[in-house]
């Protein structure tokens, strides 16, 4: 069974979810390297699949022919 990509960008803030984080330390690295990859990728954050944090979008054509869009850099402030 094939299951959808959960890192399809939603239109949810970035920042909101971030704010959630209950570690304190873990919420402020968040917010450290939001602004980091902010500046270098020149993208703004948008949130996919509800915790993975990513900047700049993509689209792919595999082999088979499966196509779709994803997130380019990022990642998740869950474990």
């Amino acid at each position: 069974m094939a299951t959808g990509n959960k890192t399809v960008a939603t239109a949810a803030s970035p920042a909101a979810f971030i704010a959630t984080v209950a570690d304190e330390r873990k919420r402020r690295d968040c917010r450290t390297l939001s602004k980091l990859m902010r500046e270098v990728t020149g993208k703004k954050a948008v949130l996919g699949g509800g915790s993975f944090v990513g900047f700049g979008r993509y689209h792919y054509r595999s082999e088979s022919g499966r196509e779709g869009g994803r997130l380019m850099e990022g990642g998740s402030a869950r474990e």
